[in-house]
């Protein structure tokens, strides 16, 4: 069955204390846990460092090369990411639909959109949209 799986949607409820609030970084990595970007208790979380970078970039309202996304990633954790790790986690976020590649590289969204909380949203609902026609579509063959 595993073969069959095309996407799959992970949303996480979490509680949002004051300490995360008050904390960019902690609220990159807990916006990260609730979109299922990463799992609770994952060590690996260089895809929340490349996605705080180019949520950077959606602020700045610029596309951003892989070396740039690999140069703040790596400032950012205080230790260096090749581009290979960046590319790996740009690919993951563009499966999800979450980047697009434009002309000047890479930017959250597709590019049109500046508001993070819409593009979630439009991502999300668009995943969504999708699994749910299909289960509307076999529901009377069970």
């Amino acid at each position: 069955m595993e073969d069959l799986i095309k996407n799959e949607i992970c949303f996480r409820e979490l509680s949002l204390p004051s300490d995360i609030r008050a904390n960019n970084k902690a609220l990159v990595k807990w916006l990260a846990l609730s979109i299922g970007l990463i799992n609770p208790g994952d060590k690996r979380d260089g895809i929340v460092d490349v996605f705080a970078v180019l949520v950077e970039g959606l602020r700045e309202a610029m596309p951003l090369t892989i070396e740039e996304i690999t140069r703040r990633a790596s400032r950012r954790r205080d230790k260096a990411i090749s581009e290979k790790t960046a590319y790996y986690h740009i690919k993951r976020l563009k499966d999800m639909g979450l980047v697009s590649k434009v002309k000047a590289g890479y930017i959250l969204g597709d590019g049109h959109e500046r508001e993070l909380g819409t593009i979630i949203r439009k991502v999300y609902e668009e995943r969504l949209n999708k699994m749910l026609s299909t289960i509307e579509e076999i529901q009377y063959s069970i």
